[in-house]
C-alpha cells in the first residue's frame, strides 16, 4: 500500500495524472464496465479539464478486474494496453495469490504509458517456466518436418523403380 501510494503521488505531482486503485467486495449487480465508469465519475478521478484519470477496479469476490482510462489519456493508454496489463500482469499474479506484485506491476505499466514511455508487459509463463504455446508451435514444426521427409522419401522410392530414363536417371 505504501509503495502504491508513493508511486501514485509522484505520478500525479510530475504529470497531473491521477490513478485510483479500488478493491470492492461487490459490484452490487452492475456490470464491471458500468460500475467502474460511474465510480470514476462520482469520485472525480483525474482533472476535469484534461480528463486524465485512471481507475483500476478489482472485485475479487466476483473475479472481475477493470482498468478505466479517461479520455485525456486514451491516446497514450489504449484498450489493447489495458487488456494486456489485465491478462498478462494482473490475472496471473492474482491466480498465484500475489496481489501486491500484480497491482504494483500494473501501476508501473500504467505510469510508464501515461508518461508517454514505451512499456513492454512481461509475459508470465506457466508454472514450469515454459511458454504454454511454444510447445504447440514446436509440435507443428516437427510434424511438418516429418511429413516433408516422408513425402520426399516416397517420391524418391517411386521414381527410382521406374524404367523411364529421365525419371530413374534423375533419382
Amino acid at each position: 500500500e505504501n509503495v502504491l501510494h508513493q508511486e501514485l503521488s509522484r505520478l500525479e505531482t510530475e504529470t497531473s495524472t491521477e490513478i485510483a486503485v479500488v478493491s470492492t467486495e461487490s459490484l452490487k449487480g452492475y456490470p464491471v464496465e458500468e460500475y467502474s465508469i460511474e465510480l470514476a465519475r462520482k469520485w472525480g478521478i483525474g482533472h476535469e479539464k484534461s480528463d486524465n484519470g485512471i481507475l483500476v477496479l478489482v472485485a475479487p469476490n466476483e473475479r472481475e478486474v477493470r482498468i478505466e482510462v479517461g479520455y485525456g489519456l486514451e491516446g497514450a493508454i489504449t484498450d489493447a494496453h489495458t487488456a494486456s496489463i489485465i491478462n498478462d500482469v494482473l490475472i496471473p499474479s492474482f491466480k498465484s495469490n500475489d496481489f501486491d506484485r500484480g497491482l504494483i506491476s500494473s501501476i508501473a505499466a500504467l505510469n510508464s504509458l501515461a508518461r508517454g514511455e514505451k512499456f513492454t508487459v512481461e509475459t508470465f509463463n506457466d508454472q514450469e517456466g515454459n511458454d504454454f504455446f511454444s510447445g504447440f508451435i514446436e509440435l507443428f514444426i516437427l510434424i511438418g518436418l516429418i511429413w516433408g521427409i516422408q513425402t520426399v522419401m516416397f517420391f524418391f522410392g517411386w521414381f527410382s523403380q521406374t524404367k523411364s530414363w529421365w525419371l530413374g536417371g534423375i533419382v
